[in-house]
């Protein structure tokens, strides 16, 4: 997907060999004032709730409900996934083998 006003960075793979990619939205200000500290709205499953989240945010930054702040979504990163079989293997409470 492309969620404008924001980049997607790839991580390296972790120690398991998997990828994961970050969803980056950055505030309207953020160019103009680099020294400036902005919270960070941490997001899971960014593949598919990072750009509902960030419509949300500019809905509310605009009208002033929320201070400005980063968006930054965590997902997984490569084509065809198997988002179901992925997630259960990160969120089980015991090592499984590869999905």
């Amino acid at each position: 997907h492309s969620v404008p006003g924001s980049l997607l960075r790839a991580l390296p793979k972790n120690a398991d060999g998997r990828s994961h990619q970050l969803h980056i939205h950055l505030p309207a200000s953020f160019a103009k004032e680099p020294q400036r500290r902005y919270p960070v709205l941490y997001v899971t499953d960014g593949y598919w709730d990072f750009a509902t989240v960030v419509a949300s945010y500019n809905n509310l930054a605009y009208d002033k409900v929320v201070p400005e702040f980063i968006v930054l979504g965590l997902g997984y990163a490569g084509d065809n996934l198997d988002y179901g079989e992925l997630r259960g293997w990160e969120l089980s409470p015991v090592r499984l083998g590869p999905p």
